[in-house]
């Protein structure tokens, strides 16, 4: 499993160690030894592990990195992203910019700043998103959960009733995040991809074949 570890010298008695957003901190008095920070964290190894694989799986998150001045999108408009030091962490949307306040440089740590704050606003688009298209065709739904992967945009798990949009597409416009909605709700009714399936999602999203066309 790979980490990040950041080790700070400072004023203090012993060695200490946390975890915060899937980085691993270490403080150390001033003095102490490279070899005797290094044998802490192997002492350590074990529970920073099982403590990483449980904040992963609590969050969904992937770690990536993210450069002062490149691009990003949300909800299909072009973002510039703008990384300033400051005493607290703080992710938010300007005119044309997406802002990151950070008290870390590290590029991975003001990943996770922003994949943090693309979840929660993913949170409450996507499940505006689904409740609507409930109340439109009358259905009901257990559970709605957002998980960032590769190999889908959405799946329904019909029998528990619970439906998975992939975080990955907020980045586009809200009329293809309504569709992949759409889509997914479809399979309560219908859990395979049959003609009937495809009418069900016409009868109540017309232009659903011109919106899955928006993806970039």
């Amino acid at each position: 499993m790979q980490y990040d570890i950041i080790i700070r010298r400072k004023n203090i008695k012993r060695l200490n160690m946390r975890i915060r957003d899937g980085i691993v901190y270490v403080s150390a008095p001033f003095f102490t030894s490279d070899s005797l920070i290094n044998n802490f964290i192997n002492k350590n190894k074990e529970w920073i592990e099982k403590n990483i694989q449980k904040m992963s799986n609590e969050t969904n998150f992937r770690d990536y990195s993210v450069k002062n001045n490149s691009p990003i999108y949300i909800l299909g408009y072009k973002y510039e992203i703008e990384i300033n030091n400051a005493k607290e962490d703080k992710v938010y949307i300007g005119y044309d910019k997406l802002y990151i306040n950070t008290t870390n440089n590290n590029d991975i740590y003001n990943g996770k700043l922003v994949v943090k704050y693309l979840y929660s606003l993913a949170e409450d688009i996507f499940k505006e998103s689904i409740d609507k298209y409930l109340k439109i065709t009358g259905k009901s739904l257990n559970s709605l959960k957002i998980k960032q992967v590769e190999s889908y945009n959405g799946k329904c798990f019909t029998k528990r009733k619970e439906i998975v949009l992939n975080l990955n597409i907020i980045h586009e416009d809200i009329s293809y995040i309504e569709a992949i909605s759409m889509h997914e709700i479809a399979h309560l009714e219908y859990p395979n991809h049959q003609k009937e399936f495809y009418d069900y999602i016409e009868k109540y999203m017309p232009d659903y074949n011109d919106r899955m066309k928006r993806k970039r």
